[in-house]
């Protein structure tokens, strides 16, 4: 017999009906595009003219509107919700 193993959430899931759905602000879709291309936190910074703290705070909302934990994740998720609504 092989163990058994159990996976149990430390905290809600991102993906809750709450969080997941609402649409990106202008800023975050900017910014997350900007992840997309290659920038880092301080190229973006600079050409938006805000400071870190402020991207991340975006970025991090961007992720708990996608249900993502990171760039990739949120970058991946929002492609397939395109996809889904396209049809495609």
């Amino acid at each position: 017999m092989g163990r058994v193993r159990y996976i149990v959430p430390i905290s809600p899931p991102l993906n809750s009906p709450v969080s997941v759905g609402k649409s990106l602000s202008p800023t975050e879709s900017k910014i997350l595009h900007q992840r997309e291309i290659g920038l880092s936190y301080k190229e973006i910074s600079a050409r938006f003219d805000m400071p870190i703290n402020t991207l991340r705070t975006h970025l991090h909302r961007s992720f708990v509107k996608l249900g993502a934990h990171n760039t990739t994740g949120a970058l991946w998720n929002q492609r397939k919700n395109y996809r889904q609504v396209d049809g495609c």
